[in-house]
């Protein structure tokens, strides 16, 4: 997948089944359909504290069609862009964790 060359990006996994990657500015980079296999095989490496396995069954990415579909999803498709106070404290939990 191609990603963004800042390093300021990030790889979700949406509710309809699409893993995008997305840059620092929130807008889609690149996307990839998962069939329903794919999904359950990324979700069962992931805690559940991070993602809930029962908001994703059923869904199918290979279902999603059309260029807008992948890159300008529906409302509550990505995640919500932080404010700039959240973001600052992502930084700053980043940098700690990389001293």
């Amino acid at each position: 997948m191609k990603r963004d060359l800042s390093g300021g990006g990030f790889v979700h996994l949406g509710k309809d089944g699409v893993i995008r990657a997305i840059s620092g500015s929130y807008e889609v980079v690149d996307a990839r359909r998962l069939t329903s296999e794919q999904i359950k095989d990324i979700l069962d490496i992931m805690p559940p504290t991070v993602v809930r396995k029962e908001d994703f069954h059923g869904v199918d990415g290979a279902k999603v069609a059309g260029h807008d579909a992948l890159f300008h999803p529906a409302p509550g498709i990505l995640p919500e862009r932080p404010t700039e106070e959240e973001a600052t404290e992502r930084r700053k939990l980043v940098h700690q964790a990389q001293a």
